[in-house]
């Protein structure tokens, strides 16, 4: 059982038009979990490679000064965790549902709960992330830094709905 900030966010995705699929980024509206604004984040990849930063909530950037726009966002992670954290980002656009971290740091009371969810462009291409850092101890709320924090755990939040598949043509011969 998540945390229910972290369960708002999987309901309010999962409500969306589409998410039987991959649902549109122009769907989601940030005031539909207005309450987790300060620690929802934004991402964007860029030409297939790195999931960079475009937003991040006040709540974020204080404790990582590193959680800028444009910054990579494995790049917050523990250089050990990141392998995990990039699973997790391809088994929620692979699976078409939010995948949940739960995440350690040794500056804080209890685990993190690090939600990511995916969003299509306006072209229809998965490359867009939403996401949520949820502390499960109130108290940890008020902290001053989390510094790096370590993957315990990946899990996949509600019934996989791969992505519908779809025919490709390359010079007129079907390929995929």
């Amino acid at each position: 059982m998540f945390h229910p900030g972290t369960s708002a966010l999987i309901e309010t995705w999962s409500a969306l038009p589409e998410a039987g699929r991959i649902p549109a980024r122009a769907h989601f509206d940030p005031m539909s979990v207005h309450t987790l604004l300060p620690r929802l984040w934004s991402a964007q990849q860029a030409n297939g490679g790195a999931w960079t930063l475009r937003l991040a909530g006040g709540w974020l950037e204080k404790l990582d000064p590193r959680a800028a726009p444009g910054v990579d966002w494995l790049a917050l992670w523990r250089p050990e965790s990141r392998p995990m954290a990039e699973a997790a980002v391809t088994q929620a656009i692979r699976e078409a549902r939010p995948v949940v971290l739960i995440a350690e740091s040794v500056l804080l009371a209890a685990p993190v709960e690090v939600t990511l969810a995916p969003l299509r462009d306006r072209s229809g291409a998965a490359t867009r992330l939403i996401g949520l850092y949820q502390p499960t101890d109130a108290a940890d709320l008020a902290a001053e830094n989390i510094g790096e924090l370590s993957i315990r755990l990946s899990v996949a939040a509600g019934d996989s709905r791969r992505a519908a598949l779809s025919l490709a043509t390359l010079d007129g011969r079907r390929i995929a």
